[in-house]
């Protein structure tokens, strides 16, 4: 047993245990059953502002003047007296003084030896400073969020009023380019849309940051092809690489999917800005837009996305500010490098909604690599690069570049294809790689000659190649170039050249281009699918013709083709008369006068060539110009067209641009002449074109950019080949059958452009390598099968969507048509779309003698001069009016 202190030592240790209490900090107190106090420290009556012998014995309503705040700490005692439990609150007290604090408190209940409660203890802490802080900063974050907030109300509502005359700006600028200017003009007006197009860029960071910031910007999720979007970029990047002599390149894997599931409008955002860093930071050198399949299931892929520079390079301090936004990375890069610093903040946090971060790697001088992976939902619709069963893997190929980087690309990507590849980085080292391989007997088949090199460029290097091999076996020689290929072209004069590639090369193009080129001896040549490349000619860019005064004659037997052409020129108001063959074509051209020809070159009965000889034989026919129309695509067609005796030669699939600007170049009386520029109608032939664009053997986008957009053409030309090529299959069987390899070669000719037409394009390149089979007497009973299947397919679902869909003549009264234009024409005012003029003439014609007439002219007015927020009022007003009636 332990003895009990005896009262002296009671005396120490209570002493003691005060001294204790009295030097702590913390508010320590101890109450009795009736809530009055009998033990407390020094900092508790120095809280309250009592002397130690005025508060025992009192209870806490006797010492603090806040009614409130003592109800509360007698309810809690309360509670720990009831339950025994104890209790963590915090609590605010009153002292006589007026003294607020708040405490942080710990009561507990305290016990006799015999178990029975006595009251209660506590402690406590003063936290009156630490709140009155966090309720400062609180207060401060709010005001701070309420100015950030504003700051981005106001971003976004300026971004929005400036984008009406930026809009207006941009328009007009556009139409004015159209016109009759001179050189020094024209430069000015340039300059207007890129100054414009680069504030109108400034001004949509801005408000994608406000967006942002408020958390409103949503990704959306939609079928897209990855092709496209890696297309859309290059077009978009590549000028500004080839302004500073950049090596601009793609690198991407065979095995990329071509059709995914996500946002393409963001994601090419990202590439696009990442793309256009990297150019405006490297002055020398390459940038590289490289993709790698990380893993895929079939179901889903995920992808790394890289942006590889040859830059100026960040230091590791630099990298880490480089997405705070409004803030380039040195001062004096301001001075250097136009920019907001929005950017890549905006390209970070697109990346992150998009479930990834974006990774820098970076050394001074050495340049930098950004790059980020992203998950996507696969649609099964094929590979970017599509798979083909052509045996390359007897060809010996040779890459000649002087960057690295493009020498390993342009290496890896003829590697895939089956051929044996040897590199070599300047033309001397060419040189030497096919004088050896010629005396081994083991000579090249294909060269890939980049045109600007140190020392020997590409040109010089070829010929010395060719001048070397003499009378040997001379390879096929394409000529690569960042830029200036007209340049090169000049410079390289009448030495023949078997192809011109313009960098960054897309692997669809290299593929067909080196196809065509091996296939170069033979009389006709594959259909070059450059679905990848820019066509350079949108319905911006095309000149206005007028041909009102022209007669012309078409002479093609497939009926596609002539209504293609007939399409083109429809707006020119030439006057076009037709022939199925050559005889019908002589026929014709003796009984009428023509200003031109243009003459296909495969056709029953007699061909183009046969028949452009025999007008040439007669005297009076000297001078009418006759163009070739042929998907004959090696110089050496064009050579013989010309030595025909033809004037000059258009490529099939036909470019509508091409086509006028060669009318226009050999028809006496042909004139340029202002712009109209037609809007689109969005109708049903836009619904149709978006079933269409599903088909996977169709690539409608690429078709249409060949029509000038022009979709009531496109949706025709579809319609026509369903109906035409309705029992192509069984045709083609029956040729085959029979043996009749003419009548089988014609229908797989006429095919070939039709297909091309529809945008059916490895369709189209499947007729040319069929076609080459049948000519060489090879077999071709695989590639022919393969054919049918396609057709078979596509035509059902051609078939499909005709029968499916409302497309055709359906017409609506004005009153079920009325409501839906307003809407739609609401929409365009909302956005200050320029649109709204097409749409608002044909409201006004279908309002001739309502109610609501003058409203619309009002509204007309408002949009020419540019008050799309009144029109818009207005036109609300407008649609009430029109549901009611």
């Amino acid at each position: 047993m332990t003895s009990r202190p005896d009262g002296e030592q009671t005396e120490k240790l209570e002493f003691l245990l005060n001294a204790i209490i009295d030097a702590t900090p913390d508010l320590i107190f101890a109450k009795d059953k009736d809530f009055k106090y009998i033990v407390h420290n020094k900092a508790f009556a120095s809280l309250v502002g009592c002397s130690s012998q005025d508060l025992t014995g009192k209870s806490d309503d006797e010492i603090f003047s806040n009614d409130e705040s003592v109800q509360r700490i007698r309810a809690a005692d309360q509670r720990i007296l009831d339950s025994g439990e104890t209790i963590c609150n915090q609590e605010t007290t009153v002292a006589p003084d007026g003294k607020v604090a708040k405490v942080d408190t710990l009561k507990a209940p305290f016990y006799n030896d015999a178990g029975e409660m006595l009251g209660l203890i506590g402690i406590s802490r003063d936290v009156t400073k630490r709140v009155e802080t966090e309720e400062a900063l609180s207060v401060a974050r709010d005001k701070a969020e309420a100015a950030n907030q504003a700051k981005s109300d106001f971003l976004a509502k300026m971004s929005h009023e400036i984008r009406t005359p930026m809009n207006a700006v941009i328009g007009l600028s556009q139409l004015l380019r159209k016109s009759h200017l001179d050189v020094e003009q024209r430069d000015h007006v340039n300059k207007i849309l890129n100054s414009a197009e680069v504030l109108l860029s400034l001004i949509n960071d801005i408000l994608d940051f406000s967006k942002i910031e408020a958390e409103k910007l949503v990704l959306e999720r939609e079928p897209f092809n990855l092709c496209k979007v890696l297309n859309r970029t290059i077009t978009l990047c590549e000028l500004k690489a080839i302004e500073k002599k950049l090596e601009f390149v793609l690198d991407i894997p065979s095995d990329l999917p071509s059709c995914v599931m996500g946002d393409p409008n963001r994601l090419q955002q990202v590439l696009v800005n990442l793309a256009n860093n990297a150019i405006k930071f490297t002055e020398f050198g390459h940038v590289v837009i490289k993709l790698a399949v990380i893993e895929s299931n079939g179901e889903q892929c995920l992808l790394r996305f890289s942006v590889i520079d040859s830059g100026i390079g960040m230091s590791p301090d630099e990298v880490q500010r480089l997405f705070v936004a409004f803030e380039q990375i040195d001062n004096s890069l301001t001075r250097n490098y136009e920019g907001s610093g929005l950017g890549l903040v905006i390209c970070k946090q697109i990346v992150e909604m998009m479930g990834s971060q974006i990774t820098v790697s970076s050394e001074k001088g050495q340049g930098s690599v950004f790059s980020f992976d992203i998950t996507l939902d696969v649609v099964e619709l094929g590979h970017c690069k599509e798979p083909r069963d052509i045996d390359l893997s007897s060809i010996k190929a040779l890459v000649v570049d002087d960057s690295l980087v493009a020498r390993n690309i342009l290496t890896e990507q003829l590697a895939e294809l089956g051929m044996q590849v040897d590199a070599a980085g300047s033309g001397i080292e060419a040189l030497a790689l096919v004088e050896q391989a010629s005396q081994n007997a083991n000579g090249y088949e294909l060269i890939l000659m980049d045109w600007r090199m140190p020392e020997m460029d590409g040109i010089d290097a070829a010929k010395r190649i060719k001048q070397h091999l003499g009378d040997k076996h001379v390879p096929a020689i394409l000529l690569l170039s960042a830029y200036d290929l007209d340049d090169a072209k000049e410079q390289a004069g009448p030495f023949h050249i078997d192809a011109y590639l313009e960098k960054p090369i897309t692997p669809q193009t290299l593929v067909d281009t080196v196809l065509v080129s091996l296939d170069k001896n033979t009389n006709d040549a594959a259909v070059v699918d450059d679905s990848w490349q820019p066509q350079g000619h949108s319905p911006w860019d095309a000149e206005q013709f007028d041909l009102s005064a022209a007669n012309i004659l078409l002479v093609d037997d497939n009926s596609i083709n002539r209504k293609v052409v007939c399409g083109f020129l429809a707006d020119t108001n030439v006057s076009i008369d037709e022939a199925l063959d050559g005889e019908q074509a002589l026929e014709k051209i003796y009984q009428n006068q023509y200003d031109l020809v243009l003459m296909d070159i495969q056709m029953p009965k007699m061909d183009g060539y046969t028949a452009t000889k025999i007008i040439r034989e007669q005297a009076r026919f000297d001078k009418l110009p006759i163009i070739a129309m042929t998907a004959h695509a090696m110089e050496s067609d064009r050579e013989r067209c010309l030595n025909a005796g033809m004037n000059g030669h258009l490529p099939k699939p036909i470019d509508a641009y091409e086509l006028t600007s060669t009318l226009v170049q050999w028809i006496d009386g042909a004139s340029v002449r202002a712009p109209v520029v037609e809007k689109l109608p969005r109708d049903e032939n836009s619904q149709f074109i978006q079933q269409l664009d599903w088909i996977p053997q169709l690539s409608v986008q690429k078709a249409l950019d060949r029509c000038q957009y022009n979709q009531k053409l496109y949706c025709k030309l579809v319609r026509d080949f369903s109906v035409e090529n309705d029992q192509i299959v069984l045709e083609l069987n029956k040729a085959y059958n029979e043996k009749d390899m003419s009548l089988l070669f014609l229908k797989v000719h006429s095919l070939k452009a039709s297909l091309a037409y529809i945008g059916a394009f490895s369709m189209s390149r499947q007729c040319a390598v069929l076609e080459r089979l049948i000519s060489k007497h090879s077999d071709f009973t695989k590639e022919l099968k393969q054919l049918v299947d396609e057709l078979v397919k596509l035509n059902k679902a051609i078939a499909h969507i005709l029968d499916a869909s409302e497309f055709g003549d359906k017409a609506q009264s004005v009153e079920e048509s009325m409501p839906e234009l307003i809407k739609e024409l609401l929409s365009l005012l909302e956005n200050s779309d320029f649109l709204a003029e097409e749409v608002l003439s044909r409201i006004v014609k279908k309002s001739v003698n309502t109610d609501y007439a003058e409203s619309m002219l009002k509204i007309a007015k408002l949009v020419e001069d540019i008050e799309f927020e009144k029109a818009h009022d207005l036109c609300l007003q407008v649609i009430s009016q029109v549901t009611n009636k």
